[in-house]
């Protein structure tokens, strides 16, 4: 898969996603290319040092700072009582400073993090930046949006 349709490709991964469905062809390329579902990426409570680290702290995996993602916070959200609001991934939007997570755990840990999460959000996929460039494909809690037909 080449960066310039990953975009394309995630857009319909996510759909997918969002309708609580799955495309194992896409999912499995993504995997194949990026080892996806070992890759999470936090921008609000669950970084290290905040609120709700604890979800995560007992996951054996390296953190990464300095990352990014693009996107648009919105004032919305279970995480804005803490000062976090909700991000919704827009390419080329603003830089959204993360951290990355990558674990061979966090395919164990989806369930529970999900949960945590709620149906607020939703564990979408998107692309990972720092100063260089681009760096890989994480998962990220997001705007749960309504998607009425998936390509």
């Amino acid at each position: 898969m080449t960066v310039d349709n990953l975009e394309a490709v995630l857009n319909r991964v996510n759909q997918y996603r969002q309708k609580g469905e799955i495309s194992k062809e896409l999912e499995t390329q993504l995997e194949a290319s990026y080892q996806s579902s070992h890759h999470l990426v936090v921008y609000g409570t669950l970084a290290p040092g905040r609120a709700n680290h604890n979800q995560v702290e007992h996951i054996v995996g390296t953190w990464r700072e300095n990352v990014y993602v693009e996107g648009e916070l919105l004032n919305t959200g279970w995480g804005i009582q803490f000062g976090y609001p909700m991000i919704r991934w827009k390419p080329g939007g603003s830089r959204v400073a993360s951290y990355l997570l990558t674990s061979e755990m966090l395919p164990l840990c989806w369930k529970g993090l999900d949960k945590f999460e709620g149906p607020e959000y939703c564990r979408i996929l998107i692309p990972v930046f720092d100063e260089q460039g681009f760096v890989t494909v994480g998962n990220i809690y997001a705007e749960k949006i309504k998607v009425n037909n998936v390509p």
